[in-house]
């Protein structure tokens, strides 16, 4: 998986919007709220991904090299990757369309609705 094949996919989903935000990175989110995000190094080229994960992926994941809770949103249960080769391309696919789904299902059933999102 290509940082191109990321983008497409984020952008497939229901509901999806894409905007340079973080100086300027493509910030992914579903009804405003993010849900992924292609960090870019000091000459502005991908070189990782910010995206959510449940509570016990959290834990797994950031004993792995080059897996770390995400800077400013650990908490909320975020892990950052330092490339895309850290998962294997589908486990990848799986997490961004995990994550998405994650933060639609905080959303309100009304806007869900006219997302597109099945509820």
């Amino acid at each position: 998986m290509n940082y191109a094949q990321v983008e497409r996919l984020a952008r497939s989903l229901p509901g999806a919007t894409r905007k340079m935000e973080f100086g300027p990175a493509p910030v992914f989110r579903v009804g405003g709220k993010l849900f992924l995000v292609i960090t870019l190094d000091e000459h502005g080229r991908p070189d990782g991904l910010w995206f959510k994960v449940e509570p016990t992926s959290f834990h797994i994941l950031t004993q792995l090299r080059g897996i770390t809770p995400c800077p400013s949103m650990a908490r909320a249960g975020w892990i950052a990757l330092d490339g895309l080769k850290r998962l294997k391309p589908g486990e990848l696919k799986a997490r961004i369309v995990r994550s998405y789904e994650l933060v639609a299902a905080k959303l309100p059933t009304k806007m869900r609705r006219e997302l597109g999102i099945a509820t």
